[in-house]
């Protein structure tokens, strides 16, 4: 009887063995490739394009190396792409139990230099809606992460060094729309250099040192609120409010934040630059709306 067992066991060892072989070595990794491309190009409309190096089997899902992901106008070819996202290397499966009932759970793994991002996303596949599908979880982990990774995988206008801890955990039976959870990033000892902006290049500043990075939110119904908002330094401190109203789709979720900074040093030279940002109680509000 255990030896009919240990030659069943040795049967499916080696049957399991002969499909991870073959599933390597016979993967269609550019059809893929490019089978995504065309995807990211359809659903954005022609303003998004997707660009990977190898890509390849991992696990039960897949792999891909130097991802870039870039925004396109269609209505002026002349102008260059902006670079809106890149990373190293991209891992994602999807969990075959949630696609049984309708549900797309994708796990994955985002690197950039020596970070890691896991992200974990459930997606709801929604035939009576418009879009067909609803963003019922999103879950965003990386502790120590290094800013000038960070910075790597959606590019700023500056340099950034030091280590964060990056948080986020949304679920919403009704999409993004009705979600709650939190969201943070904390992080000290930090500094930024190469500050720059359009039309007026380095603004000289050298290092900027933040000693205190706080940034809280409190989601509920799909409004993500700042209960902390310090950020603050040698050159300035600076208090961040407002919220976010978020959606499923890129790009639709409404920003309106405001910020209350006192600059000192070297920053200070620079107010006159804020204009009416300046008020009568010496410090300088600002208020950002605009789509993410």
């Amino acid at each position: 009887m255990n030896r009919k067992l240990l030659l069943a066991a040795l049967c499916v060892s080696w049957g399991i063995l002969v499909f991870l072989v073959t599933w390597v070595l016979t993967f269609p990794g550019r059809a893929v490739a490019d089978r995504a491309a065309a995807e990211v190009l359809t659903w954005s409309a022609g303003r998004s394009v997707l660009e990977m190096g190898d890509i390849g089997p991992w696990w039960v899902g897949l792999r891909a190396t130097d991802v870039r992901l870039y925004d396109h106008d269609p209505r002026k070819p002349d102008l260059p792409s902006t670079l809106k996202f890149a990373a190293d290397k991209v891992r994602a499966r999807v969990s075959p139990w949630g696609l049984l009932g309708g549900n797309w759970n994708v796990t994955a793994a985002l690197i950039s230099g020596e970070t890691t991002i896991d992200v974990a996303v459930t997606i709801r596949m929604d035939e009576e809606r418009s879009k067909g599908w609803t963003t019922t979880r999103a879950w965003v982990s990386s502790p120590n992460a290094r800013l000038e990774d960070v910075s790597m995988l959606a590019p700023l206008p500056m340099v950034m060094n030091g280590l964060v801890d990056l948080a986020l955990d949304l679920t919403g039976e009704g999409g993004m729309r009705t979600a709650a959870g939190k969201a943070s990033i904390v992080g000290k000892g930090l500094s930024i250099t190469e500050l720059t902006l359009e039309g007026m290049g380095d603004l000289g500043f050298g290092e900027i040192g933040i000693d205190v990075l706080d940034l809280e939110l409190e989601v509920e119904e799909g409004r993500a609120r700042f209960v902390k908002g310090e950020i603050s330094g040698p050159m300035f401190d600076a208090e961040i409010g407002g919220d976010i109203t978020l959606r499923d789709e890129p790009g639709r979720s409404n920003l309106r934040v405001t910020a209350v900074v006192e600059a000192r040093g070297e920053m200070e030279k620079y107010a006159a630059f804020a204009g009416e940002a300046r008020w009568a109680d010496g410090k300088m509000h600002f208020v950002c709306t605009g789509y993410v």
